[in-house]
């Protein structure tokens, strides 16, 4: 790395694809606004003109467009990821000379396998953000050799890396901002009213992309089971995108199930927290989830959970007052603890909810990055 005086802030580059908005790209956000700039100057990069971009304009974050056709990672062959790396290679090790930037920090998967190369090229500092339960791929091998750092979202992500990248990784929990939702009663009024529900009714969410690991079809069996509780109206509400092609299994099954009419698919939305304190009981059945930032937004709200006992929800649920853990695909459990909770008819105690919101404070978020990006700068004071 080349280690030449520097008389100004270090300056670390953010990349994004830019065709989606989701929990990293928040956390990532939030990041940014809170660096230190007498220290730090965030340099934010966007390949492909998408939602991203006015996201970030709405929250006053300035960032550049740097068009590149390809990225490692869109295919999972590990020749393709190479290709591709080594193609886009030169464009952007020319930028990080040119932009004279010190670290690269990024936070999803494409990104993790497209920058790592120019950035050694370079001689910048790279820090690669993973908040994903990893595989047994060599692949991440070849990451955690390329990786100055590595922030690990959980305890439980952390735990999956190979032996040499657990050794430099640093758990940093993400951070969290609830935009002080509405009472619970507010919020669940509205909600049915959005939907055209009439009350009194007991509903119970889903908040996850479409995919096969957030395990929607579990939520629908489970539904399915609860329903038979013929001494409650039921609404189940199921809040994602269908970014994994589940989307039409889980309508399928519940036809199949005979809820239609008890089921309703909202798609994406923004802002969440009035849904999330609207829900009576939220499901979380996912397998091997990095850590769940719905989870953890929806207690912030208010609103218990039934979740997976499975990756980093068990990080989260220590204590019954939040929710409770489930056998993993296991629709009879998750329905059996979802009747627990709706049973006890609380919300989450306010003292756990500060808790959770101090533990996931974005000012200690950015303090804990920097002290790793101070670890790895090229400033010293002039």
């Amino acid at each position: 790395m080349n280690t030449r005086p520097r008389r100004h802030a270090a300056r670390v580059c953010f990349p994004f694809v830019g065709d989606s908005v989701g929990g990293s790209h928040i956390s990532a956000a939030y990041l940014i606004r809170d660096l230190d700039p007498d220290h730090y100057e965030p340099v934010v990069v966007v390949h492909q003109d998408g939602p991203l971009r006015p996201f970030l304009d709405g929250l006053g974050l300035r960032h550049r467009l740097i068009e590149i056709s390809a990225f490692a990672g869109t295919t999972p062959s590990i020749a393709d990821i190479a290709a591709s790396a080594a193609w886009t290679a030169p464009a952007l090790r020319r930028f990080l000379i040119d932009d004279d930037i010190d670290i690269v920090h990024t936070n999803d998967l494409r990104m993790n396998l497209t920058w790592p190369l120019p950035a050694r090229l370079a001689l910048r500092g790279f820090v690669w953000h993973q908040r994903l339960v990893v595989s047994s791929s060599p692949l991440w091998r070849v990451l955690c050799a390329a990786s100055s750092r590595i922030v690990s979202i959980s305890r439980t992500v952390r735990d999956t890396l190979p032996a040499p990248g657990r050794r430099r990784a640093s758990v940093v929990p993400d951070p969290f901002v609830i935009a002080h939702p509405p009472p619970h009663e507010t919020a669940k009024a509205n909600l049915l009213v959005a939907l055209g529900i009439e009350p009194p009714v007991t509903v119970v969410g889903f908040v996850g992309n479409m995919t096969r690991q957030k395990r929607p079809l579990i939520f629908v069996e489970a539904a399915a089971r609860l329903a038979r509780d013929e001494s409650r109206q039921w609404a189940f509400v199921m809040v994602g995108d269908d970014r994994g092609g589940e989307l039409a299994l889980a309508r399928a099954q519940a036809a199949r199930l005979a809820i239609t009419e008890k089921i309703y698919f909202v798609g994406h939305q923004r802002p969440i927290e009035p849904w999330l304190a609207g829900f009576d009981v939220m499901l979380a059945p996912a397998a091997r989830e990095g850590y769940g930032r719905a989870v953890v937004e929806a207690l912030m709200s208010g609103t218990p959970v039934a979740a997976a006992d499975s990756g980093g929800h068990r990080e989260i649920l220590v204590d019954d007052g939040l929710g409770l853990l489930t056998r993993l695909d296991d629709p009879d459990s998750l329905a059996e603890v979802a009747r627990v909770l709706i049973g006890r008819g609380q919300r989450v105690p306010q003292v756990l909810r500060s808790r959770l919101g101090e533990h996931h404070a974005p000012a200690q978020h950015a303090r804990r990055i920097e002290a790793i990006y101070d670890n790895l700068q090229r400033i010293r004071p002039s």
